[in-house]
């Protein structure tokens, strides 16, 4: 049983994004942990249930031929960027952030806005795009 005051999530798309376009918000489906209840399968986004220092990870699979920048933002305003460029195969990204984060604040993933992605980004069993956090402070 997870104690009450933890604050961690953990989920993954469960299928590939054919041609998103610039400004798509990820939206992860399938919710692994979810303690305290902060992220939210339907919107993709994590609001932070309390304030505190957080750390953040997304990671981004480009199908074969396939390349664009995958940004983490609070409140809209970009704190991380990512590059994925599959080449002629698969390729995979990892960022990682530290924040401070305030209660409500809202924290997302997206394709970058200003920059049109080409291709697709992948999810499957082999390789999964996912989007984590918990609160290291809380």
């Amino acid at each position: 049983m997870v104690p009450e005051e933890v604050i961690a999530f953990y989920a993954y798309l469960t299928t590939s994004e054919n041609n998103p376009g610039e400004h798509h918000v990820i939206i992860y489906d399938h919710v692994v942990t979810n303690a305290g209840n902060g992220y939210s399968k339907h919107t993709g986004a994590f609001v932070a249930p309390r304030a505190g220092v957080y750390v953040l990870t997304w990671t981004t699979f480009a199908c074969g031929s396939s390349y664009f920048p995958v940004e983490l933002t609070v409140n809209s305003t970009p704190i991380g960027t990512v590059f994925s460029d599959a080449g002629a195969h698969y390729s995979g990204v990892t960022g990682i952030a530290v924040v401070q984060l305030q209660q409500s604040d809202v924290v997302m993933v997206r394709t970058r806005p200003g920059y049109t992605p080409q291709g697709s980004i992948c999810s499957s069993v082999n390789m999964r795009t996912a989007f984590s956090g918990w609160c290291l402070s809380c």
